[in-house]
């Protein structure tokens, strides 16, 4: 619906996805970002800090967080950006060994039980390539992954992938619950 309203408007969906995200960031962009923009074939279009507009369409947050992305944003960055499947079959667990919070003590020993089960295991899957990740991702049957980042790939996922998130007490979040529903993921979270 939003993208049919922007092109009634004369707007092209994939410029307004690129003025939309220019105020956000500050310059230089961070390297995701660039890559992101390069795979969605946005890269080339201005970065605007401003922008004087005759009318605006805004979209309601979807969703139980400011983050949320609604199931057309979801759906449109799987269409752009999950590579196919190429294998299928991965069981993956993502890792938080970078991470500067939201650690988990006995990562090494989690990690060490989930290979004997079959899993591959990425101890700081920020350290990958944005395409190698989306891979991992499409070709992933099972993701296990503590609470971070890592999870927002989970729109290259194919539909029925089993996704398994760790949470903290301290810090609970919906978000990734509500993105895989939208991507008909089957979800569950331990605690």
């Amino acid at each position: 619906v939003l993208f049919r309203s922007l092109d009634a408007h004369g707007i092209d969906s994939a410029q307004a996805v690129a003025l939309y995200l220019g105020p956000a960031w500050p310059k230089p962009w961070p390297s995701y970002v660039e890559r992101t923009l390069q795979t969605l074939g946005l890269d080339h279009l201005p970065r605007l800090r401003h922008a004087v507009c005759p009318e605006v369409l805004l979209m309601s947050v979807y969703g139980s967080s400011s983050v949320c992305p609604s199931p057309l944003q979801f759906h449109w960055l799987r269409q752009r950006l999950a590579p196919a499947r190429l294998r299928g079959g991965l069981r993956l667990y993502l890792g938080r060994a970078s991470a500067s919070r939201r650690r988990l003590l006995n990562e090494h020993a989690l990690m060490a039980a989930l290979q004997r089960c079959g899993f591959t295991c990425i101890q700081d899957p920020g350290a990958l390539d944005f395409h190698e990740q989306c891979r991992l991702m499409a070709d992933a049957d099972v993701v296990v992954a503590p609470h971070g980042a890592a999870l927002s790939l989970m729109f290259c996922c194919a539909p029925g992938t089993k996704l398994l998130e760790i949470q903290t007490c301290s810090y609970l979040s919906s978000l990734y619950a509500w993105m895989a529903m939208v991507g008909a993921l089957q979800y569950s979270a331990v605690f």
